[in-house]
């Protein structure tokens, strides 16, 4: 527990016994701010909450993290992916939501966690806490076509068109042994690999929920093969929810040698319920820098000409003082390094001969260098609680 003023206590929910106790209250909570249905309500508190660390001021409001394993340039991380950022009604405006999450920072800067992700409803409650937009929400509508054959184009000129096979989650698990269900997923990473440098590990646990997530919301996760069930034919996987005659695809992962098209195509021929399919290209997700170095560690290419200059820059963090000092960068054996003292007086200006940093730049800056526009199209989050 800590006090963060007279009147507000943060509590740590982490452990089985804490959540038992707390979840009434919590439920109660995300009635209030989000107005799930009850199947998505009971998803979440029985299949997700169990695991997830929550921060909340009693009676106030309450932020939870739900752990991610994510391959980062091809390195395993334990990231947290932020949900649940509520504040009851009546105690809105007040500062809630900045000390939920400063303490939220400050144990995933103890972890060492390079950076962690959320999906705002507004960017604009989240930029004032060094978050930053790396992609908005775009989408496109597929109208169902009756006329469209339930087969996909093989890619080649000669070979006409190849059917394509379904096979829905529950299926998957029923025909395919432990071992060859392993290798779907780890096709499945190889293929976000080739595509991404930053998502989530799509292992039997990430699938196990994604399944079930869909369940409630009357959809299914869906693997396509082409002309076999064989692993090598699989050529990639769609989940999507259902809500009366409209279909949600909000995740499709397939092999680079398939066209946009023919991914639709596939979507189509598998959704027959549907009178219109809205496939959800991108959602709109922030990032928020955790640990500076550890972010700097893991994109130390993004940083070679800074090397090179032997540059030397001011990074400011208002909410994690721990990252706020001068980051110096040099090649050693033509790999980048850099190291971090503190600053003598940030207030330093740029006149003067001995200046002890070349440039300045803000959390939310750093984050537009290894997220921004050049970057944005390799990160994959998808929405799954």
């Amino acid at each position: 527990m800590e006090q963060v003023d007279n009147q507000n206590r943060i509590d740590k929910i982490c452990t089985d016994d804490d959540r038992k106790r707390e979840e009434l209250f919590l439920r109660e909570l995300w009635r209030e701010c989000f107005n799930d249905p009850k199947t998505y309500e009971d998803f979440y508190f029985t299949r997700v909450y169990g695991k997830n660390t929550v921060y909340t001021i009693k009676g106030r409001g309450m932020v939870h993290l739900n752990p991610y394993v994510c391959k980062i340039c091809g390195r395993e991380k334990k990231l947290h992916y932020i949900v649940g950022v509520g504040t009851h009604f009546s105690q809105r405006r007040k500062g809630i939501m900045r000390q939920l999450l400063r303490r939220a920072f400050i144990d995933m800067y103890a972890n060492q966690e390079p950076f962690t992700y959320l999906m705002p409803a507004d960017v604009r409650y989240y930029e004032p806490f060094g978050f930053f937009s790396i992609s908005e929400r775009t989408e496109m509508m597929l109208a169902r076509d009756k006329k469209q054959p339930d087969r996909i184009a093989s890619g080649e000129e000669d070979t006409g068109k190849q059917d394509i096979l379904y096979m829905d989650y529950m299926r998957m698990q029923s025909i395919l042994n432990p071992k060859e269900q392993k290798q779907l997923y780890n096709k499945i990473d190889y293929l976000l690999e080739t595509k991404y440098h930053v998502f989530a590990k799509h292992d039997a646990l990430y699938f196990e929920l994604l399944a079930e997530e869909k369940a409630c919301q009357n959809g299914d996760v869906v693997f396509c093969f082409e002309r076999d069930f064989d692993i090598d034919n699989l050529l990639g996987f769609f989940a999507y929810s259902m809500e009366e005659a409209k279909a949600y695809v909000e995740q499709n992962v397939f092999d680079n040698n398939i066209f946009s098209e023919q991914v639709y195509a596939a979507i189509r021929g598998y959704i027959q319920t549907a009178d219109r399919i809205q496939v959800i290209e991108r959602f709109p997700f922030m990032v928020r820098i955790i640990d500076v170095l550890e972010c700097i560690k893991l994109y130390s290419e993004s940083f070679y000409s800074y090397a090179v200059e032997k540059k030397k820059i001011l990074i400011s963090d208002d909410e994690i003082f721990e990252n706020n000092g001068i980051y110096s960068f040099f090649l050693k054996e033509n790999q980048v390094f850099v190291q971090k003292r503190s600053a003598l007086n940030q207030d330093k200006t740029a006149d003067g001969v001995c200046m002890e940093w070349d440039m300045r730049m803000t959390i939310a800056e750093l984050t537009d260098i290894l997220f921004g526009d050049l970057e944005k199209d390799r990160v994959f989050f998808a929405e799954i609680v």
